[in-house]
């Protein structure tokens, strides 16, 4: 098979396993080659004893109604925030910096088509259980149908729940969305009669409208919000009573900080939640305050503060790829540790649906996060304990356990959290401290993705546009890289000179042996011998030019899939989100389009110098087939990275148009 052909399909090859082991793998608890020790592994065995015999954690159910409570708001110069009375628990959390993503009416409806059939599929699928189990008698056939039954009907309320929150975030995007338009309308009079302060007032309301809900729609639509107290030991439920609080509402204005509590008691217990809230930080302060005013002692070694079912009010149906929910938390050394839940898009998970996992030792923090937003929840010192829970009602929870207490009448215990909600850009984590930026994680090509977001951003500070910083970036990347894909070019049109004087006397082995390939191949072979020429002379300086790059290609998709400064980073025209895929699929026609002309410009592709049938046939489906296979992979792909590909592209084909100017104009002046 002619060899470039070879070339090109292991390269391609070698870009699809590298995508799928390095940037579409399940996220494992622990790295690959990190030693065990004996003391952790008995601590994980440990960890299992108590993960079976531990009593669930409390779920709320969807279907309860709760109780209504009063909403108290919060507003700082970063976000706005709503607590509910009801359980004292964080029931919206919007973020001004950062407009929602939203799909589109057409999308929304094709998820829930999908889920129809699914649906649809799923009953199917246990009628036919149904039918092959009826074939069987006695106990077993009993408890065999009983269980498939139980396990389809999880499968249809996850799949139904999944459906209404659909629907929810379908309804509540034409509620904002109706919303915004009305402000824009108010802003455009207030600006007419001239009142200034009015029209202040609705922009900063307009931003809040079109902000990022932290808090999920699941939570939204049932009621199950984060920050929920769990007292097992204690037999009393603060999540579904009303607190009381003193105001209704605080404004961040001049102030720089501000204090919040609420509280309940029921049966001789007092239960606190003190927020304290600062200008211009992420941070919420927590104090979780237990009293005891009971006749007698009251113990708890399992209370557990909680916030889940998720991060981000449309996480299941952004305008990208399908999001991984991922947990982390600093270990012991502070390392970090990640689990994946299971969803429908990922099956490949490391905490099943309804199960949970505990880790202890000196925790720094744990954090729910998506792709861009996380909440984080900072525990004192004295926590050892975490927990991560995928639900079994679907969403997922993390939770820290307080300390242990046991107090006799009179007593208290107080445990201060401090919560991040925000989002996950590395400037607003240092500023927490904690090692809280190890939350971003750029994975196998960190080191790499690190040093290419920090130039791009230099960049941007200079052009104040990602897609420009882009371009500067490719045009800095092939500076760097000139002298080899000059040595590259150099050894390639070596190589075809060579083929090219050689061509006289491999036309005459072709007609000589044309009905003898393996003759033709063996005289072939003493010909390059004979004469010292080696065809492949320009496969390793011409290829490993490109191989060294490719590390430099995947650290930038983790760095356009990953940053958030991309996210909504508009270039010009149509390309509003250099984070996502080209909508109108332009940018990676071009990227094909450039490929074609480079191969034009190197000769690649080509009939080939004397080729025969089968090899002219083999070079012109290449010269087509690579531009082609390529450009429908970037179709997918964000199209900050396709913007850097073709400027890459038409940098390098420049390049190749200089020095083959060069040649000729030199062979002019020899002539």
């Amino acid at each position: 098979m002619e060899k470039k052909l070879v070339v090109a399909i292991a390269l391609s090859t070698l870009v699809l396993i590298l995508y799928y082991t390095t940037l579409e793998r399940s996220m494992p608890v622990r790295r690959e080659g990190e030693e065990v020790t004996p003391a952790e592994q008995a601590r994980s065995v440990e960890e299992g004893r108590q993960e079976e015999t531990k009593p669930p954690v409390e779920e709320i159910s969807p279907l309860a109604v709760p109780l209504e409570g009063e909403d108290i708001l919060v507003e700082t110069e970063l976000y706005r925030l709503v607590l509910t009375t009801r359980g004292a628990k964080l029931k919206s959390f919007r973020l001004k910096g950062y407009p929602e993503l939203w799909k589109t009416e057409r999308e929304l409806k094709g998820q829930i088509d999908t889920i129809e059939r699914k649906l649809s599929r799923n009953r199917s699928d246990l009628l036919k259980a149904e039918g092959r189990l009826k074939q069987r008698s006695g106990d077993i056939y009993v408890g065999d149908l009983e269980r498939t039954r139980d396990r389809f009907k999880r499968e249809e309320e996850m799949l139904i729940r999944s459906k209404e929150i659909l629907f929810y975030i379908s309804d509540e995007r034409e509620k904002r969305k109706l919303r915004a338009r009305e402000l824009e309308d108010e802003i455009k009079e207030a600006s007419l009669r001239g009142d200034y302060e009015s029209e202040l007032e609705l922009a900063e309301e307009l931003k809040i409208e079109r902000g990022v809900e932290l808090v999920p729609s699941r939570a939204q639509l049932y009621g199950n919000y984060p920050l929920a107290l769990n007292f097992p030991n204690l037999n009393v439920d603060f999540n579904n009573i009303i607190f009381s609080c003193d105001v209704n509402r605080i404004d961040l204005v001049e102030d720089r900080q501000a204090t919040l509590e609420f509280g309940a008691e029921v049966e001789g217990v007092k239960v606190k939640k003190v927020f304290t809230f600062t200008q211009g930080a992420y941070v919420v302060g927590l104090d979780v305050v237990v009293e005891n005013r009971s006749p007698g002692s009251i113990r708890d070694e399992r209370a557990m503060l909680l916030y889940g079912p998720g991060v981000g009010l449309v996480e299941e149906t952004q305008m990208r790829v399908a999001v991984k929910r991922i947990a982390s938390y600093i270990k012991e050394g502070g390392n970090l540790g990640k689990v994946q839940f299971e969803n429908v898009e990922a099956r490949r998970s490391t905490i099943a649906r309804g199960k949970s996992v505990t880790r202890t030792g000196d925790l720094g923090w744990v954090a729910l996060r998506n792709k861009y937003f996380a909440a984080v929840l900072i525990p004192p010192p004295e926590c050892k304990e975490i927990m991560l829970e995928n639900m079994v009602v679907g969403g997922q929870r993390i939770g820290v356990m307080l300390p242990p207490f046991d107090l006799n009448k009179g007593e208290s215990s107080r445990t201060n959290f401090e919560i991040y909600f925000g989002p996950q850009r590395m400037e607003d984590l240092r500023r927490v401290g904690k090692s809280l930026e190890k939350i971003i994680d750029y994975g196998f090509w960190g080191p790499i993705s690190k040093v290419i977001h920090s130039l791009l951003k230099v960049f941007f500070g200079v052009v104040k546009n990602y897609g420009w910083a882009i371009i500067m970036l490719s045009l800095f990347i092939k500076v760097v890289f000139y002298p080899l894909t000059h040595r590259s070019f150099a050894a390639m049109q070596k190589m075809q000179e060579d083929m090219k004087e050689l061509q006289p006397k491999m036309n005459e082995l072709r007609e000589k042996h044309k009905d003898n390939q393996q003759k033709l191949n063996k005289a072939m072979m003493e010909l390059y011998r004979k004469e010292g020429k080696n065809p492949l002379r320009g496969c390793g300086p011409g290829c490993f030019p490109m191989l060294l790059q490719m590390p430099v290609f995947f650290a930038l998709y983790t760095v356009f899939y990953n940053a958030i400064d991309l996210r909504g980073a508009p270039f010009f025209g149509w390309l509003t989100d250099l984070s996502a895929p080209d909508p109108m699929k332009v940018l990676p026609i071009l990227m094909g389009a450039s490929m074609f002309w480079q191969q034009k410009l190197t000769g690649m592709g080509g009939a080939g110098m004397g080729a025969t049938a089968g090899q002219q046939d083999q070079q012109k489906m290449m010269k087509w087939m690579m531009p082609a296979f390529l450009t429908y992979i970037f179709f997918k792909l964000p199209s900050g990275l396709v913007l850097y590909w073709l400027s890459f592209n038409i940098f390098t084909g420049l390049q190749q148009f200089l020095i083959m100017r060069k040649k000729a104009s030199a062979q002019s002046s020899n002539d």
